[in-house]
């Protein structure tokens, strides 16, 4: 028994292979489903041109979203302000710690959500990209988990990180406390540098810092502040260096939240006109493409047409 080859394939030839038989597309309801050149195309176009229409809607929507929430976040942002603004006054008055050989503990303030543009990514680089950092003894605390991911891919400063907190949609003033407390425990510093994202009106943010300095430079400088203090001072800056770390981490953190919210507002809105542009652009891709596709079709029909003609004749 012999057998032949066809394609990929071994046929016995005791079955005499049969071309398949291809089913009629006359009783398709949508309508003739012949391939042909630059269908598949066309199909594809189609789809990438729904597809851009969808996230048209949904940056659209976003952006609508994210301007609402700006008015809250920024009345948020000016309210607490005051709050921190008077603790500032009188860290202004404290003496600067020594440059030489301080430890520095810097906190990044970060958000927990993403699609807002280059906000977090551009606070991380300024902050690696100064010389702080690069200090031997200067640590990396992080508020937000968008800084903390951020943080671990990028050797070897992840190791410079003592810890990550990630507060949630509701936050109060206890939070903040918490957070204060966890780096009041870090007593081998000398100074706190809060890195954070400042409003500054409804279209602009810039990255700002504040420093804390320690509960024992206080006690320190506590003679050049010009106030008379209590015989136990001790309770008494250890204290108050808590309340402004969580004084000034909560008012940076509703800076930048709002500030967050301004730049998701600005993503939106140029992803949303990037839709538009793109869109445009498809579609005369696409009309082209059709265009052709139908002429070519009219092609085939007259020249069938003109071969029927001459072989009736």
């Amino acid at each position: 028994m012999c057998t032949c080859f066809r394609g990929f394939g071994i046929l016995n030839s005791a079955r005499p292979w049969k071309r398949p038989v291809l089913k009629s597309s006359f009783g398709n309801t949508d309508g003739a489903r012949r391939a042909y050149p630059g269908k598949g195309a066309l199909q594809l176009l189609g789809i990438r041109r729904n597809t851009v229409r969808t996230i048209e809607k949904i940056t659209g929507t976003m952006k609508l979203v994210s301007q609402a929430q700006l008015m809250g976040a920024t009345k948020c942002a000016r309210e607490y302000a005051p709050f921190f603004q008077n603790v500032e006054e009188f860290l202004k008055r404290v003496p600067a710690v020594d440059s030489a050989d301080k430890k520095t503990l810097m906190l990044l303030v970060t958000s927990n959500r993403g699609l807002c543009g280059s906000l977090n990514t551009q606070l991380v680089r300024e902050t690696l990209n100064g010389s702080e950092v690069k200090k031997e003894q200067t640590r990396i605390a992080v508020l937000g988990d968008r800084g903390a991911t951020t943080l671990e891919k990028k050797p070897p400063y992840h190791l410079k990180v003592l810890f990550s907190t990630h507060p949630g949609r509701s936050v109060t003033f206890i939070d903040f406390s918490q957070v204060a407390e966890l780096i009041a425990q870090q007593q081998e510093y000398d100074e706190l540098l809060i890195i954070y994202n400042k409003l500054i009106s409804n279209s602009v943010f810039v990255i700002s810092n504040i420093t804390v300095p320690s509960a024992k430079h206080l006690q320190d400088k506590a003679n050049a502040l010009g106030f008379d203090f209590e015989q136990n001072k001790d309770d008494l800056f250890q204290n108050f260096y808590e309340f402004s770390v969580g004084t000034a981490v909560h008012y940076a953190f509703y800076q930048n939240a709002a500030s967050e919210i301004l730049s998701r507002r600005n993503a939106m809105d140029g992803a949303n006109k990037n839709c538009k542009e793109l869109k445009v652009k498809l579609g005369i891709v696409f009309n082209k493409l059709r265009q052709s596709l139908i002429t070519t079709d009219l092609i085939e029909v007259t020249s069938g047409a003109a071969v029927v003609e001459e072989m009736g004749r």
